[in-house]
């Protein structure tokens, strides 16, 4: 397990109107994509999903699940699939990138707001170049994915460099963040403390034969 802090040790609270993703339908997705969980979605009206983050891709119809990505407390089914599914599946034709999936749901539980884990006062950086001509993306967000790509930045210089708004840059960067390209280059990964065992009767061993010693002794 894994924690973030600010590299200088610093931490703030999230700036107000922020979201949680994991109260979203994206949220779900981008956790089975972090597990590694091959994973079928099933929903009432947009019928079958299936994450397969081996291969990068989902398989479906995305038309009929879009306008749910970003939807909070959308009622699905998650099922995991056996390694025997998985392999059934190499042949079935995608319906698209892991990526391309992430990055819609991100932006569009956005709403011009971050991640209630991420700070406006982060610095982020892009891991590498996304596949642009795949991602619904304006031609102000094509500027800041240039700009992060050379010099990580912050909301407030990306904005005020750009003369963009910063809602934008936020939903940029929620969907960067939700599909895995951007991330806050200030933080610093540590492990969590490792937890030895302790053996048990060791503290009560030790009063026992200072008990002894004190005993004999007299």
């Amino acid at each position: 397990m894994l924690t973030e802090t600010l590299a200088d040790g610093h931490k703030v609270a999230p700036a107000s109107g922020a979201f949680t993703p994991e109260d979203h339908l994206v949220g779900k997705f981008k956790q089975a994509v972090d597990e590694e969980r091959s994973t079928r979605f099933i929903h009432p009206v947009a019928g079958e999903l299936v994450l397969v983050p081996a291969r990068g891709v989902f398989i479906g119809c995305i038309k009929d699940w879009k306008p749910l990505v970003g939807e909070q407390r959308v009622s699905v089914e998650e099922i995991a699939l056996s390694a025997r599914e998985e392999v059934a599946l190499a042949d079935v034709p995608r319906g698209g990138s892991l990526e391309a999936l992430l990055w819609v749901g991100g932006a569009e539980a956005s709403n011009g707001r971050l991640p209630a884990s991420l700070s406006r006062l982060d610095v982020f950086g892009l891991r590498y170049w996304p596949n642009l001509t795949r991602l619904p993306v304006t031609f102000d967000e094509i500027r800041l994915a240039a700009l992060m790509a050379r010099h990580p930045t912050s909301i407030a210089v990306a904005a005020g460099h750009l003369r963009v708004p910063v809602a934008t840059v936020n939903r940029f960067i929620s969907a960067a963040w939700c599909a895995g390209v951007a991330h806050a280059v200030n933080r610093r990964i540590t492990p969590a403390p490792e937890h030895k065992p302790v053996q048990r009767g060791g503290l009560l061993s030790a009063l026992l034969d200072k008990l002894r010693k004190s005993s004999g002794g007299m």
